[in-house]
């Protein structure tokens, strides 16, 4: 039956994108965000709950088409969470993306539009850290990405952005994934793609029994994974399942064997880049401060030239930084402290020592290392130069601000878009003091 509280349908115009992708358009004195719109559209959507500075509007027609839409190229488009402008034409789309960031900045008060790059797009097919939801269905398992803003899971089995081993190793565990499945129950899985072959994390409420871990390692040895792990929900560890071969990557011609579940660029391309960023950015500079390290993205480029001490506060993470640097003779150039530097961020005077810093916080952004490192320019302690990565456009902005307060000048932000056709883009912004 209908539902007769629902609000009446309205026939609006849509204005521009806003930052998450959203059509935004007005009916009366309401701002309403529509998805799968595109500026210079003319929608009928039903208004629905309020949002932000306005609400949510579900689509229901296509009246008439803007100039800049274009016929989404992936099945799954509409389903997915994971793409949500497909339908915005190239040019439009780069433009917006770019926007996102110079509005991020602006709305810092940060005018600097004209210091910030045009977007780096990288090639499809090339995504190599993928994280899938895999539920119970009528028909056995469905693994894929969640629906936007919805507990439903798509099959994404055909995701043109993905590289073909994580949709291989997908479908190689698949079947094995009702062992830690409850009857309602979800679990993740982290696929990597290594040099060495696919890392897979799966993190679930269920643990397995005996017969459940072997099918999952037969599951694996199948899709010639590298490495599966097990995680519990409410437990930080991993237990291992199988392990055919160290997975492993390069960087700065060091190669890491990496623990479970690591923290890689979505892409080699993006890697490559943001690592040639913040190598030109540093050099000649040097000690160099590698805050929020990982697995040494960043440490190992920079020790070929500089030295180099790396921070972060996975303690495995760093356990391969030093192993792989003892084993090549870059230990004189690579040290190594494990620290939570959201509780306890570097302070000035730790800080005077290093004529250069790399940020790369996870998406929350780095705001007490931001504000140690603005203390530090007050006290005129400060690096001569900080690189900040960021994949969030509102954290990097707010960070920066705080940076330029201090008296530190933003020079050039290069907006990468290491996620294509979603709201999210990686960004790379060079300070100097």
């Amino acid at each position: 039956m209908p539902d007769d509280t629902a609000a009446p349908a309205v026939e609006v115009s849509i204005e521009r994108l806003g930052a998450h992708g959203d059509g935004v358009a007005h009916h009366g004195a309401t701002r309403l965000y529509v998805p799968h719109t595109v500026p210079g559209d003319r929608v009928r959507v039903r208004p629905g709950p309020a949002k932000g500075d306005g609400a949510t509007a579900t689509l229901e027609a296509v009246v008439a088409h803007g100039p800049h839409r274009v016929t989404p190229f992936c099945a799954h488009h509409g389903h997915c969470g994971g793409c949500t402008v497909q339908h915005l034409a190239g040019d439009a789309y780069r433009a917006w993306k770019r926007d996102v960031v110079t509005g991020a900045l602006a709305r810092q008060g940060l005018e600097v539009s004209d210091r910030v790059d045009a977007l780096v797009v990288p090639e499809t097919r090339t995504r190599r850290r993928a994280g899938l939801s895999a539920v119970r269905s009528r028909d056995g398992v469905i693994l894929g990405f969640a629906a936007r803003r919805s507990h439903h899971v798509s099959e994404a089995a055909d995701c043109p952005l993905l590289d073909p081993a994580i949709r291989d190793a997908a479908e190689a565990l698949r079947p094995a994934l009702g062992r830690v499945l409850s009857r309602r129950g979800r679990a993740d899985v982290l696929l990597t793609v290594t040099e060495t072959g696919v890392d897979a994390v799966i993190t679930a409420d269920r643990a397995p029994d005996a017969a459940g871990r072997e099918a999952l390692a037969a599951a694996a040895r199948r899709g010639d994974l590298a490495q599966l792990s097990l995680r519990r929900g409410d437990d930080h560890g991993f237990d291992p399942i199988l392990q055919e071969r160290p997975p492993r990557a390069t960087f700065g011609g060091v190669t890491v064997d990496l623990p479970p579940g690591p923290f890689l660029q979505a892409s080699p391309e993006v890697e490559e880049r943001l690592g040639h960023v913040v190598t030109e950015a540093v050099l000649p500079a040097g000690p160099a401060l590698d805050l929020f390290s990982g697995c040494g993205t960043f440490t190992f480029p920079l020790a070929q030239y500089v030295t180099v001490q790396a921070v972060d506060g996975t303690a495995e993470a760093l356990a391969a930084v030093k192993r792989a640097a003892a084993r090549t003779g870059a230990a004189t150039r690579v040290g190594t402290t494990v620290r939570d530097l959201e509780r306890n961020p570097m302070q000035p005077r730790e800080l005077s020592g290093y004529r250069a810093v790399v940020m790369d916080p996870p998406r929350a952004g780095a705001k007490p290392q931001a504000r140690a490192l603005a203390r530090a320019a007050r006290e005129h302690e400060a690096p001569g130069v900080v690189v900040m990565i960021s994949c969030s456009p509102g954290t990097f902005a707010r960070d920066v601000r705080l940076l330029t307060d201090a008296g530190y000048r933003l020079e050039r932000v290069t907006p990468i878009d290491q996620f294509p056709w979603s709201a999210h883009v990686e960004l790379a912004g060079v300070l100097r003091w």
